[in-house]
């Protein structure tokens, strides 16, 4: 997800300036209607003439598609999900992005004793004095508290599992015997066919897969994805001295797994990346689910050069690097 927000931000300048291509689309909606008008008024004085006619017909055709991007420029901007496009409500769109600017704005801020402070300057200086503070406090980007943060591409479990791994799971989970074997012959019996030229043609049993939109994936994989989560926490609570990731100190929060994404974080530290490491190697050996380094990208904060390279010695993870906002 992290990657995905990144890119998105990073198209966001280009599709500003896909929109703004052809000029201000406000501008253009305005200068087509004048012109619109203007050759109306020369129709209605003398209608007889064709080539006005044919002129009122492509300058209306430009001017509603004009209307049309406006609208959406505008229905994306006041971000209002219960209207849909095909609705004239420019004159509320404008409303709503008012409203919102408003919202949004710091017209005045109060301090510790209730005292009330306006104008341009005072909220300046207020934010310069919360970037010191958060200097001091070692939250800047390059004095802050070291920190790593993996993302790692894992097999999916529903894909690649061992069906002998997911028995001993259901039954380690106090499953009843009935239900274990009736999950196992799910998933144990599927056959799938081959469509082409939209006709079905023979079938082959799935060796370790299910069924694509088998309701069954989701719950199977949080049960598995739960054996890894007890590994981690068995290996932390084996190193006395791990550090949390500065952010998940309180929460005690080492990982958060979507699917075949696994995100995994902690202080910036070799031995402390190392136990993460163990827990995947741990876990990839019983449940067959092994990751993919080379797809996986590996983030820093705060680190230096000699203390990155320790950490990626021996595993290919892609080097990102950190955002302001991390």
């Amino acid at each position: 997800m992290f990657n995905i927000v990144k890119k998105l931000k990073g198209l966001k300048r280009h599709l500003k300036k896909l929109t703004w291509k052809d000029g201000d689309i406000f501008k253009k909606v305005k200068k087509l209607r004048g012109m619109l008008k203007d050759v109306q008024l020369k129709i209605d004085k003398d209608p007889a003439q064709k080539h006005l006619k044919e002129k009122e017909s492509l300058i209306l055709k430009e001017y509603v598609e004009a209307m049309k991007d406006e609208e959406k420029n505008l229905f994306q901007k006041a971000k209002i999900k219960w209207l849909s496009v095909g609705d004239r409500n420019n004159a509320f769109f404008h409303t709503v992005l008012k409203s919102r600017n408003h919202r949004t704005r710091i017209n005045s801020i109060n301090d510790d004793m209730g005292n009330w402070f306006t104008g341009k300057e005072v909220v300046y200086q207020f934010v310069k004095h919360f970037q010191k503070f958060l200097v001091l406090r070692g939250y800047d980007r390059k004095n802050g508290p070291k920190r790593v943060a993996m993302k790692i591409d894992i097999q999916k479990a529903h894909d690649t599992v061992n069906w002998m791994f997911l028995e001993a799971i259901l039954n380690g989970f106090w499953f009843h015997m009935k239900m274990v074997n009736w999950i196992i012959k799910c998933v144990s019996t599927t056959t799938f066919s081959i469509y082409v030229n939209g006709e079905s043609f023979g079938y082959f049993k799935g060796g370790r897969s299910l069924r694509q939109g088998d309701p069954m994936p989701p719950y199977l994989s949080t049960l598995i994805m739960e054996i890894l989560n007890l590994i981690v926490q068995d290996k932390v609570e084996c190193s006395e001295d791990f550090q949390y990731h500065f952010g998940c100190k309180r929460m005690k929060t080492t990982q958060g797994c979507f699917a075949d994404d696994l995100t995994m974080f902690c202080h910036g530290n070799c031995k402390f990346v190392s136990v993460l490491k163990d827990v995947i190697d741990e876990f990839g050996a019983i449940s067959g689910l092994l990751p993919n380094y080379t797809k996986s990208t590996i983030i820093f904060g705060s680190m230096k050069d000699l203390e990155k390279d320790n950490i990626l010695e021996g595993v290919p993870f892609r080097v990102e690097k950190l955002p302001m906002k991390y």
